[in-house]
C-alpha cells in the first residue's frame, strides 16, 4: 500500500442488514497515507475518478486519513486502555 496515491475499499451490507465498522484494511491503508474511497454507493465511481484526477486533492486526503490512522495506533489505542482502567480505578475507590 504504500507504493498507492487512492485505495478503494468495495463493501457491500451482508442480508441481515449488518455492515463493516472499520475495517483493518482500512487502516493499512490510511496509516500509509493513502486517500480513500470506501462505500457501498453509487458515487464511488466517481469519486475514485476525481481522486485520479486531481493529485493535490489525493496527497491532501491521503496526508488527513495519515494523522487519523493515528489514533488507531497500538499506543494510542494503550493509552485510551490506561486512561479509562485509571477512571474505573478511582471510581471503586
Amino acid at each position: 500500500m504504500a507504493g498507492c496515491d487512492v485505495f478503494v475499499l468495495p463493501s457491500a451490507p451482508a442480508e441481515s442488514g449488518d455492515q463493516d465498522g472499520l475495517p483493518v484494511v482500512l487502516l493499512e491503508a490510511m496509516a500509509a497515507g493513502c486517500a480513500i474511497v470506501a462505500s457501498s454507493l453509487p458515487g464511488v465511481a466517481a469519486a475514485l475518478s476525481k481522486l485520479l484526477r486531481d493529485l493535490e486533492l489525493r496527497a491532501k486526503l491521503g496526508g488527513a486519513a495519515a494523522e487519523a490512522a493515528d489514533d488507531y495506533s497500538i499506543q494510542a489505542v494503550g493509552d485510551q486502555y490506561i486512561d479509562l482502567l485509571r477512571s474505573l480505578a478511582q471510581v471503586s475507590r
